[in-house]
């Protein structure tokens, strides 16, 4: 009888083999303005560690949900600036400019926490606010571009760089005028 289980195990562990380096059974993907396909391979995986999972606000969630029918937020207000001296300001710049806000979700959907930060500082002097199609918003507070805050917590991120790269590029530009 234990005879009849082990094909079905063994059926099991080769679908899971075949999900997993593809990259997921069923992944979300689009194409940005450079041809370079974007996914949230951690979203779309229910991968607890990555940020759209970790966060359980009901907001990420209806942001989540949207991205699943091809609906992306409004706009997108940031504070990033690097160098920044000891208690100054990052300017605050918004974009509602579909590709920026795009860019922004992927990049936010594929940082991963990793786990409590020894940083106990409450500064946060970076932060990005997504502003969902129904006038609701979602804000990440950040203490430096690898420490964010929620909840009253900071935690350790990482990431591919893509968010903190797109920031800095759409700062310069905005900047620029």
């Amino acid at each position: 009888m234990k005879s009849g289980r082990f094909p079905l195990r063994m059926l099991i562990l080769a679908v899971a083999l075949i999900c997993i380096p593809a990259g997921g059974c069923g992944k979300q993907e689009t194409t940005d303005d450079m041809g370079n396909t974007q996914s949230s391979l951690g979203v779309d995986n229910q991968i607890a560690g990555f940020l759209f999972n970790f966060d359980k606000s009901a907001e990420t969630a209806k942001m989540v949900k949207d991205k699943d029918k091809g609906i992306f937020p409004e706009s997108v207000t940031w504070a990033y600036a690097e160098n920044l001296k000891v208690h100054e300001k990052a300017p605050t710049m918004t974009s509602e400019d579909p590709d920026f806000i795009r860019d922004i979700y992927y990049a936010l959907s594929n940082t991963i926490v990793m786990g409590n930060a020894f940083e106990r500082s409450t500064e946060t002097p970076y932060f990005i606010e997504i502003t969902l199609n129904n006038g609701g918003t979602i804000r990440y507070n950040f203490v430096s571009p690898s420490v964010i805050r929620l909840s009253e917590q900071n935690y350790v991120i990482e990431s591919d760089g893509s968010l903190w790269r797109t920031l800095r590029e759409a700062s310069k530009k905005y900047e620029k005028g």
